[in-house]
């Protein structure tokens, strides 16, 4: 899979041990809206998160969608579309976090959708679905990016916006 960019701020002491973890989100287009996750402090991410246990990305990338959105994606559909991977110091610990989050389209079943499975801390923060336009998510990135700087999460979906919008994807 094509590697999209590779974030590294360098703001961390190289002996620190290190972090590894692997993500998958999906792009999905419905009705010509990317499907994404909205929080109650207005960012929007792609659905998705960490691949558990002997996992491979299909299962997964199905297991996240389902959970986040509600909706089962078309297997046949599913399209790598690049890596972004960070490498920065973590937020919360003295180490370094290095993650691999391949990025998928794939098309989803709009005939299965039920009800998410947020985690409590997911529910806390106010996840739900929204529907947004390339531009309409680029714009809420950058109100982020005025409002808290630029970060990792932040800084990736926008990256990922960028790269649809110059390749004409959806």
């Amino acid at each position: 899979m094509e590697t999209i960019a590779y974030l590294d701020p360098k703001n961390y002491d190289s002996k620190l041990p290190v972090v590894r973890r692997e993500a998958v989100r999906g792009v999905i287009f419905v009705d010509g809206k990317l499907l994404m996750i909205s929080s109650k402090c207005d960012e929007v991410v792609f659905p998705g998160g960490g691949i558990q246990g002997q996992e491979t990305d299909l299962m997964a990338l199905k297991r996240e969608i389902k959970e986040e959105t509600g909706y089962n994606i078309i297997e046949s559909s599913v399209k790598p579309i690049g890596n972004i991977i960070e490498h920065r110091k973590d937020r919360y610990e003295e180490r370094i976090w290095h993650q691999e989050n391949r990025y998928y389209s794939c098309d989803v079943d709009k005939t299965t959708l039920s009800q998410t499975n947020y985690t409590p801390g997911e529910l806390k923060r106010g996840l739900g679905v929204i529907y947004l336009s390339i531009p309409e998510a680029m714009q809420r990135k950058e109100e982020k990016f005025k409002q808290e700087g630029i970060q990792s999460w932040n800084e990736r979906g926008y990256l990922i916006l960028q790269y649809l919008q110059a390749n004409k994807e959806g």
